[in-house]
């Protein structure tokens, strides 16, 4: 096709990357349908002024190749024809529409001018996705107004989606959640976390998003690293007249109602208050006297804040001054059964029999008190309720409230330098401040616990846009997010050896108040979870998507480049986690519970319990993605399109930057084997960047090959057939994030009161007599972790996780404006992940008694702690595959398969003035391996979903209908209103 632009191919005031923009093509042709060329085509944005002026070729065809999204006017002028105009294009991002237009027979000062809508069907493209443009946005109801929640909108999408880090979980026509492409501006911005899962580094507010885009099978070769589709997210750019927008949205539970259940127990409605303000202005730059940006530099600009409080009411148990003092002679039981307290320094055995004698009075004499317990003590609240009869249970009760303050910057600038070169620059900034309620006041609030969680996101986008010639596109873009969390405990830089604790606790990373935890009553300090410590996550990514417009081929190339990075240090139980249960006082039998006797907190005072502390790893990996591209939307016949692509790309695996990781072989030669008298002894851990194993957690899998074909066949006038199949390889399971292996550069030091369970040598004052125990590193090898239970990635497993996806659909054009779409989607997933797997997991056929008896331990002398130091040990710990580990886990192995199916029908109803009904219904079954948690098996979840819009994921077997449609209707002076109805089957 001879291809001519009369003026320069201006493609918009803000021309994105191919993956963002739109294309609109068609033929011109006079009354008798003959073709017309050499016909003159102005497409012109209605919003910025900007137009792009072709010619038709031969055939009477044009092709437009890339628009920004939005609204549009198309005027064609040809000797010897009246001009013909069509207003209220309205074009959609990643949208190929088709606009013919026949000529009437006459001059070119008359013009024939015809208002109409986008086009309905998809004649040019068989991917298979949803649009949610920006009406919708801005008036369907949104919790926390958050954009990303509407991807659900889409047929075949499932999971939540939430606005805090790490709160991320979509699939998409049964991809595995995480694996979705995560898309802003056409910039990958998501950032892979602790989990591998991913989780936004944008979330801009309502009013400042254009439109997004769920494309969830076949989407072209320039998307790539998606196992599931590609969630695409565009900004709004200004325009030639200026917007603002100023908005607040208050919620008050002085507004609300109470629940009826309340109202019944006589609790009064918690408080709740959330104020979101903000604005959005965009429009053209403009100096007084110094700059005019009309049709030339456009910015945005937009604010929102959150304000939240939210009641958080504490009703627990605390010791009474009796049993604070040791005194538990009014210490009862809910049937008014006095609780008697035990001495475990008391305990005697008899054979096989053991017994305790009970405290004189039921009182704990003051000079038996635990050090470190009775100054811990001193940090509970007094009581202030009198508590359940006889047992004081929940004694003590107090209000107080969460606050979470949210604030989100977003600022965009585009720029048309000239006829050939423009760009635009974004940056967005999100600041989540969390403070946990307040509970305990005063000197003694130090010892509450509680955390709080400040996240910080940054997003910023480069898009450089170079129009070499009149078919000749070229596009660089440069992307950067960011994620961090900040954990700060309540009790920070408090100092456990003012308790009585020795010095030695001091070494941990981050100290704080302990974690004291009496069972059934109230926790002390900051134990167990991640209470501590940074964490962050980087993306960054370089990009080229080029155009060739090429006679009937619409060809895009490139290729990109990315990096992520995680630097992690946070940890739990870093100062340790201490744990007491009535079992060290109760009696006379120590191994027999009863109602009547032993109490957890007697257990505190006494200092007899279990816990542990952990020095925690740090992480800083990174890891890098490769890929190019070329895909090709060939215009066979005015019926006939076919959508060609390929794309090749290598994961690389990560590298830790001081060799922190290592890997489980279970091949390699056990050091046990000779001193343990075990020959055949194998397995143990390998350390990277050491001997012959390089610093990359992997070798790469240079599979990467990915074919894309689809075509949209116009079978009549309005009605298209649409068919795809594809190959699409979803993000590494070697890929920068926190869950690299640990063993060796973290350490754990259990507190055990008692080894044999009932007769305590170790108490809270001095809880590991030993020390703690050291990080070795790699310095001990293959006998590292010996006697414990490790959880290491398996070596040599290198396959990247892809998926085959495949779909036919037909959509089919009715009069009055409504589109059907009714089709097949269905996808078969490989080399997934499963969850951890033990590989010490003992057989069925080795299940019997006989693993409960008491056999020669061969390790004994050669471990010396944990359960594998013992003269004798349970048959059980010898029967596993590798008895010189307790267990075994394999961190997200590969292997697993999944199948997908699913029926998705959906409608489009468009009325005049502005007034649209979308309803869709999807029939999908998932089978997934991943559900097996044994080594080997052979049942998987099947999960069979009806859903009507609103989609949820569901567990085995269980089945769910929702339907809800929406009316948008937008009134003439711009307001706009929402009506809607939902319904529920379960």
């Amino acid at each position: 096709m001879h291809l001519i632009l009369t003026a320069t191919l201006w493609l918009t005031a803000s021309l994105h990357a191919q993956s963002i923009t739109a294309s609109l093509e068609g033929a011109i042709t006079d009354p008798a349908g003959a073709a017309i060329p050499n016909a003159a085509v102005h497409i012109t944005n209605t919003g910025t002024g900007v137009t792009t002026t072709l010619s038709t070729d031969n055939q009477g065809h044009y092709v437009a190749a890339s628009l920004t999204p939005g609204p549009y006017r198309a005027l064609v002028e040809a000797t010897g024809f009246k001009r013909a105009g069509r207003q209220g294009i309205d074009l959609q991002v990643n949208q190929a529409a088709r606009l013919d237009i026949r000529l009437e027979i006459g001059t070119s000062s008359e013009t024939i001018e015809v208002t109409g809508q986008s086009p309905l069907l998809d004649a040019s493209t068989s991917t298979v996705g949803q649009v949610i443009d920006n009406r919708s946005i801005v008036n369907l109801p949104l919790n926390s107004r958050n954009s990303w929640s509407l991807v659900f909108l889409a047929p075949g999408v499932t999971g939540n989606v939430g606005d805090k880090y790490n709160n991320v979980n979509i699939s998409i026509n049964g991809g595995r959640p995480g694996t979705a492409a995560l898309m802003v501006d056409g910039i990958p911005s998501a950032t892979a976390l602790t989990n591998p899962i991913q989780g936004f580094t944008a979330y801009p507010s309502v009013d400042s998003v254009q439109e997004f885009k769920v494309e969830t099978n076949n989407y072209s070769a320039e998307f790539g690293r998606s196992g599931s589709g590609v969630v695409n997210l565009i900004y709004k750019s200004g325009t030639n007249q200026l917007h603002a927008s100023f908005f607040e949205f208050l919620r008050n539970s002085k507004l609300d109602a109470n629940s009826f259940f309340s109202n019944q127990a006589g609790a009064p409605l918690a408080s709740f208050k959330r104020n979101q303000f903000g604005t959005t202005i965009t429009g053209p730059v403009l100096i007084p006297k110094l700059y005019n940006g009309h049709n030339k530099t456009f910015f945005l600009f937009g604010y929102e804040a959150q304000r939240q409080t939210s009641a958080s009411n504490l009703n627990t148990t605390v010791p009474t001054l009796l049993q604070r003092a040791g005194d538990f002679s009014q210490t009862r039981n809910a049937a008014g059964a006095l609780i008697s307290i035990y001495d475990p320094a008391t305990t005697t055995q008899n054979g096989a029999a053991f017994t305790r004698q009970a405290f004189p009075g039921n009182t704990i004499p003051a000079n038996r008190f635990d050090t470190v317990a009775a100054n811990a003590a001193k940090y509970y609240p007094q009581p202030n309720l009198p508590g359940s009869p006889f047992t004081f249970t929940n004694n003590f009760f107090i209000a107080g409230a969460a606050a979470d303050n949210i604030t989100n910057y977003d600022a965009k600038l585009d720029e048309n330098i000239n006829d050939q070169h423009r760009f635009f620059l974004r940056a967005s900034r999100r600041i989540d401040d969390a403070t946990p309620a307040n509970y305990v006041p005063g000197d003694i609030g130090i010892a509450q616990g509680g955390v709080n969680i400040l996240d910080t996101f940054i997003n910023a986008a480069f898009d450089y846009t170079y129009t070499h010639s009149p078919t000749l596109l070229f596009d660089i873009r440069f992307g950067y997010g960011r994620s961090t969390e900040g954990r700060i405990p309540r009790s920070l830089n408090f100092d456990p050896v003012s308790l009585g604790f020795p010095s030695y606790m001091r070494q941990a990373a981050g100290l704080m108040f302990p974690g004291i935890q009496p069972a059934g009553y109230f926790s002390l300090g900051n134990g167990g979870g991640s209470q501590w410590g940074p964490a962050g996550y980087n993306t960054q990514s370089l990009g080229s998507n080029n155009t060739k417009v090429l006679s009937r081929h619409l060809i895009k190339f490139g290729g990109e480049w990315r990096v992520m990075q995680a630097n992690v240090s946070q940890g739990a139980d870093i100062t340790g986690t201490f744990t007491f249960a009535r079992t060290f006082t109760q009696g006379p039998n120590p191994n027999a519970a009863t109602a009547t006797a032993g109490d957890a907190f007697a257990s505190f005072l006494l200092g007899t319990g279990s816990g542990q502390l952990q020095l925690p790893r740090s992480v800083a990996a990174e890891s890098m993605y490769y890929a190019g591209y070329v895909a090709d939307d060939w215009k066979v016949s005015r019926r006939l399109t076919l959508n060609l692509g390929f794309r090749y790309g290598i994961d690389l695996p990560l590298t830790e930057r001081y060799n922190r990781m290592n890997q489980f072989d279970p091949n390699a030669a056990s050091p046990l084997a000779g001193p343990a008298g075990l020959p055949n002894l194998k397995g143990g851990l390998v350390f990277n960047g050491v001997g012959s194993l390089g610093r990359r957690a992997e070798a790469a899998d240079k599979n990467g090959w990915d074919p894309r074909f689809g075509f949209a066949y116009e079978l009549f006038k309005r009605t298209v057939l649409r068919g795809a199949f594809g190959i699409f390889h979803a993000p590494s399971l070697y890929s920068a994030s926190g869950t690299q292996g640990s063993a060796g550069f973290s350490s754990t030091t259990q507190f055990v009161s008692a080894a044999n369970g009932v007769t305590p040598t170790n108490y809270l004052r001095t809880p590991f007599p030993g020390g703690l125990q050291p990080i070795t590193a790699n310095s001990q090898g293959l006998a590292t972790a010996v006697g414990t239970s490790v959880s290491a990635a398996l070596l040599g497993d290198i396959s990247v996780p892809y998926t085959e996806n495949w779909s036919f659909n037909m959509q089919q054009q009715l009069p009055g404006s409504v589109k059907l779409e009714a089709g097949y989607v269905g996808s078969h997933g490989l080399h997934l992940s499963y969850n951890n797997i033990n590989l010490n997991q003992l057989r069925p056929e080795q299940l019997s008694t006989q693993l409960q008896q008491q056999v020669k331990n061969p390790f004994f002398g050669i471990i010396t702690t944990g359960t594998l130091s013992t003269a004798t040990v349970p048959a059980s710990l010898l029967a596993v595959r590798f008895p010189q580990f307790t267990s075994v886990g394999l961190a997200f192995p590969s292997g697993a398969k999944s199948i997908y199916h699913s029926f998705q029908f959906k409608t489009e109803k468009r009325f005049s003035a502005g007034l649209t009904l979308l309803a869709s219904y999807t029939f999908q079954k998932l089978i997934d391996d991943n559900s097996i948690t044994a080594v080997v098996g052979a049942n998987a979840t099947i999960q069979n979903q009806y859903d009507m819009r609103s989609e949820r994921s569901v567990s085995a077997n269980d089945i769910s209908q929702t339907l809800s449609l929406s009316y948008v209707y937008d009134l003439p002076f711009g307001h706009g209103r929402l009506l809607g109805s939902s319904w529920n089957r379960p």
